[in-house]
């Protein structure tokens, strides 16, 4: 399993260039299972890529003729979960099977314990939340806030705030420490 990053606004160009990277670092007859979140752009990107084109059967004498469109091929596995929420609180999560069948899905995740997840994606993008002792208010008419961003960094106690991409692109790392040759 690996992670690929990308900043700026999730965008279809975007996610060819994730899906590209992703075919790049693959065997060429590779398709892995994708999980992600409900941005409909991906299955666009997957499909240009792990898909072929299918010209559908007439089935009317007469009448236009059907459009060609796009299928995936039979190995691609795509799921997808879909979080829902209401004045930012989470109020439900459904987990879809959209490329592939929830039997070819599970094969590939449970044994390994797992299921149709986006922790981990979550885990590498840092979306932490800690409760905080005392719901601090907010200017205006808002509630209260009562989560505080963190970080894995932060829960470390490496750092006491979430960065900026210019804090981390600043910051200066020290030399490696060299083996001492005698």
């Amino acid at each position: 399993m690996f992670s690929l990053g990308h900043v700026g606004a999730r965008t279809l160009a975007m996610t060819q260039r994730f899906v590209h990277h992703v075919t790049q670092v693959l065997a060429p007859d590779c398709a892995p299972l994708f999980l992600t979140d409900g941005f409909r752009e991906y299955g666009t990107a997957l499909l240009t890529h792990y898909g072929y084109w299918v010209q559908p059967e007439r089935h009317q004498p007469r009448g236009p003729v059907p459009k060609p469109r796009w299928m995936p091929l039979p190995q691609l596995l795509y799921a997808q979960v879909i979080k829902t929420t209401r004045r930012r609180r989470l109020v439900r999560i459904s987990r879809r099977v959209v490329f592939g069948t929830l039997e070819a899905v599970n094969q590939v995740l449970v044994p390994r314990g797992w299921q149709i997840n986006t922790s981990l994606v979550e885990r590498v993008n840092l979306s932490l939340r800690q409760p905080l002792a005392q719901p601090i208010p907010t200017s205006g008419t808002g509630s209260a806030k009562v989560c505080q961003a963190r970080t894995p960094a932060m829960a470390a106690g490496l750092t006491d705030h979430v960065w900026s991409l210019r804090e981390v692109l600043l910051f200066r790392v020290p030399p490696w420490p060299q083996p001492q040759t005698s």
